[in-house]
């Protein structure tokens, strides 16, 4: 926290803290009002009841008021984020007037990124002057061939989750190609490529319902499947942004 926002904090802390203390004084000082009117005749225990609830229910607004300072700026930054967020542009551009393709093997070739690098506006000159630290994947060359089980592992940050994120083009390479079917992705139509290809993120949420009911929020003509396990046909290791 910085020393703005400590600041900000204590003397909201401070205001609120006296703006309390106020109304137990005030609250405790009517009560004893009342009380007394009650006790010397002046009022009856139903007036004086209702002359204390009232006053202590007219608390509401004003500590509303007192805390707006702190709930304001609040507020304000958390529309500062949103406005942020819609103004942001995509890091691909869908791809509409491309080829519509079917999942027959998808493949990496050469490929280099680096979230520094930006995205598909990127040339490959780019990438040649980023240094080895600064690229999450090297110079990658993968295939993955219809009906294999490709198992790809790493420590964190080597690069497994960039890797898919590029087959779903999310991204775009820094350099080189990612290809389904032979074609390259930048050619082929985003809503082809989404529906032929599906993608699980590592925070998967779940609604209410069985597995199949989730499975088809997204597509209603999902059909019943059983899976079992099965041993990969082949083993990848990503290291250092290589893949071995």
């Amino acid at each position: 926290m910085g020393s703005t926002d400590r600041s900000l904090h204590v003397r909201s802390a401070a205001v609120e803290g006296l703006a309390d203390a106020l109304v137990l004084l005030t609250s405790l000082a009517m009560i004893a009002t009342s009380l007394g009117f009650f006790a010397a005749g002046d009022l009856s225990f139903s007036s004086a009841f209702i002359c204390s609830f009232a006053y202590l229910s007219s608390f509401g607004p004003v500590l509303a008021v007192c805390r707006l300072g702190t709930s304001l700026q609040a507020t304000l930054a958390s529309g500062a984020r949103v406005l942020d967020l819609l103004d942001e542009g995509p890091q691909t551009v869908d791809v509409a007037d491309g080829a519509d393709v079917s999942f027959g093997g998808a493949a990496c070739e050469h490929v280099t990124f680096s979230y520094g690098a930006g995205n598909a506006s990127c040339s490959g000159s780019l990438a040649a002057v980023l240094s080895t630290d600064d690229r999450i994947l090297d110079d990658v060359s993968i295939a993955f061939e219809p009906g294999e089980m490709v198992y790809v592992t790493g420590r964190s940050g080597s690069g497994k989750s960039t890797l898919l994120k590029l087959l779903m083009r999310f991204w775009d390479p820094t350099s080189g190609a990612v290809k389904m079917s032979g074609r390259d992705l930048r050619g082929v139509n985003t809503a082809s490529l989404r529906s032929s290809i599906g993608y699980m993120t590592q925070d998967t949420h779940l609604f209410v319902g069985t597995i199949g009911d989730n499975l088809r929020i997204a597509r209603e003509l999902v059909s019943h499947r059983s899976s079992t396990c099965a041993f990969a046909d082949r083993f990848y290791s990503v290291e250092h942004g290589r893949i071995s």
